[in-house]
């Protein structure tokens, strides 16, 4: 009796390619491999800020963007940004002995009515006491509110991603004490 056929399953793949959504101009992120187009949607990509936009600095990968993939149109797969994060490795080398940090997480509204959480870092040079922490704390919820409100979510998150947004807390937080570093460390888009 003759021995049973082997399917080589890897002939009967076809490879996607993934597309960024239009905030980020419908580059390619990456290429995905499936047997049925049907198993691609809900695949979570993961990809490096300085591959997506062109001219970010791509010597210091520190940015991550997560997509998630959302249907399928002959072999390109579309995404829908899920948001961000920075290497953990990247917030512990801004950090230094004698320094204090103040987390936020909170969820804000953009002018469109989408809304997003931001989880921020803010870091000073050297210790603060608990009333000064609050008072930046407050003081950053004002700012990041305000940005939000004036906004809709694609400009903010562009406003987040470029560096402004630090850049802004930076300076309008120094009247409270003066700034090492402000971060956002991580966005998700919350989606209803």
């Amino acid at each position: 009796m003759a021995a049973p056929r082997t399917v080589d399953k890897w002939k009967s793949k076809k490879w996607y390619s993934v597309i960024a959504p239009d905030l980020f101009k419908n580059v390619v992120l990456c290429d995905t491999v499936a047997e049925n187009p049907r198993l691609i949607p809900g695949r979570i990509v993961e990809t490096n800020l300085s591959e997506v936009v062109a001219g970010y600095d791509s010597r210091r990968p520190t940015t991550k963007l997560r997509f998630r993939i959302k249907d399928v149109q002959g072999e390109k797969a579309s995404t829908v940004f899920l948001g961000h994060r920075l290497h953990n490795e990247f917030e512990r080398g801004l950090v230094r002995k004698n320094s204090s940090k103040v987390y936020s997480n909170d969820v804000f509204s953009t002018n469109d009515g989408k809304k997003i959480r931001l989880k921020g870092v803010l870091v000073t040079p050297s210790p603060i006491n608990q009333s000064m922490k609050h008072d930046m704390r407050t003081k950053y919820l004002e700012i990041v509110k305000k940005e939000a409100s004036s906004k809709n979510l694609n400009d903010f998150i562009h406003f987040i991603l470029s560096g402004k947004l630090s850049g802004k807390l930076r300076s309008e937080l120094k009247s409270i004490y003066s700034l090492k570093h402000a971060l956002i460390k991580k966005t998700e888009i919350i989606f209803e």
